[in-house]
């Protein structure tokens, strides 16, 4: 009887068994990272409601949480609007980069290329004494100087062109590191 074919065929299936099991513990640790990420996302986006809310609460018209971000990766806002003003309850949130500062603080204007600002721009009715939140997105371009972008929010209220400022305009920055 040939030992060396009975040997090799146990060493192959010793091979083809440990295989599974590293690429089955591969699999389930792949899948728990995807169970996670969602929820670790949907606990940002509380963070941020949890703390418009209590802006807005504590007597602020708009509020915008954070203030400022750090990354490579999208930077998320969140902003709070509430009316004040009884005989208008139409407003518009307009927002876009007014300038750059770089690592030694010199300072330059917004390059609109570098930066993608993804926002509800329509006309929003806010019924008096209530508030609605609304979410910003800032991306900045992965080719961009790094620096800081200063990003202006201005709300708006009335349907007219062109609408009232509701209040001064906030400032946010997002740094690119």
């Amino acid at each position: 009887m040939n030992k060396k074919g009975i040997e090799l065929s146990i060493n192959f299936l010793v091979i083809i068994i440990l295989s599974i099991v590293v690429l089955s513990m591969g699999l389930v640790f792949i899948a728990k990272i995807w169970m996670i990420s969602p929820s670790i996302i949907e606990q940002g986006f509380s963070l941020i409601d949890e703390e418009i809310e209590e802006q807005i609460t504590a007597g602020r018209r708009v509020a915008v949480y954070p203030s400022s971000a750090k990354g490579e990766d999208i930077a998320w806002f969140g902003l709070g609007v509430r009316n004040t003003v009884a005989t208008e309850p139409n407003f518009i949130v307009d927002v876009q980069c007014t300038g750059f500062y770089d690592l030694e603080g010199n300072s330059d204007a917004c390059d609109s290329d570098d930066v993608t600002l993804t926002y509800d721009n329509t006309i929003t009715k806010i019924e008096n004494n209530e508030y609605k939140r609304f979410i910003l997105a800032v991306e900045i371009d992965k080719t961009a100087v790094k620096g800081s972008y200063a990003i202006t929010i201005t709300v708006r209220s009335g349907s007219g062109a062109p609408a009232t400022v509701y209040m001064d305009p906030l400032l946010i920055t997002v740094t690119k590191r």
